[in-house]
């Protein structure tokens, strides 16, 4: 969102921008503010003592990480014990499982630009110069809410709405159909 919003700001000041965005995929992403609606025990749980605590055990314990992450993925998704290795392994990176806890200030970061970063607000702008579709997952207990604010909301705008199944995973679980949506948009270029 403040990538989108960088360009338009050099758009609106009458400024090429140096990189010019012409199409925008966001998926299982934070559109509005007002719209998340993550349980307890996840981003909030993070927040606190105890979520730093337990991101700590999680940098250097595959099994607490496991544990910690296995959510992501729908129920359904029998997650491999390689792709929970794969996730570790990119994550746990220079201290990167811990640095989780610090990344649960995203909500509050986001409500503090909130009017900055309004998927409507930046839609209606950059809408006529670039493509944009937004995709959400059927299992997703993070950000559920946020496609349903974006059909209330952009929806009769011409705003490109998908749906994907499984959770907040859905690029590992349908790597396939993500990869066949990011082909159809590039072929609408």
């Amino acid at each position: 969102m403040e990538i989108l919003s960088r360009q338009y700001d050099q758009i609106e000041r009458g400024e090429r921008p140096l990189t010019t965005i012409t199409s925008v995929l966001m998926i299982n992403g934070g559109y509005f503010a007002d719209a998340h609606s993550h349980p307890i025990m996840t981003t909030p749980l993070l927040k606190t003592r105890l979520g730093k605590m337990g991101v700590r055990i999680a940098q250097h314990s595959r099994p607490a990480f496991d544990m910690m992450l296995k959510g992501l993925w729908s129920k359904a998704y029998d997650v491999s014990p390689q792709e929970l290795g794969e996730v570790h392994n990119a994550i746990s990176r220079y201290n990167g499982a811990v640095f989780m806890s610090n990344a649960a200030g995203f909500v509050d970061e986001h409500k503090k630009n909130a009017e900055r970063w309004d998927l409507k607000r930046l839609f209606e702008a950059l809408a006529p110069i670039m493509d944009f579709c937004i995709a959400g997952s059927t299992e997703d207990p993070f950000e559920h809410k946020q496609i349903t604010k974006a059909r209330e909301r952009l929806g009769r705008l011409g705003l490109d709405i998908r749906m994907f199944p499984g959770g907040h995973m859905t690029t590992s679980e349908h790597p396939d159909l993500i990869a066949d949506l990011i082909i159809q948009l590039m072929n609408l270029n």
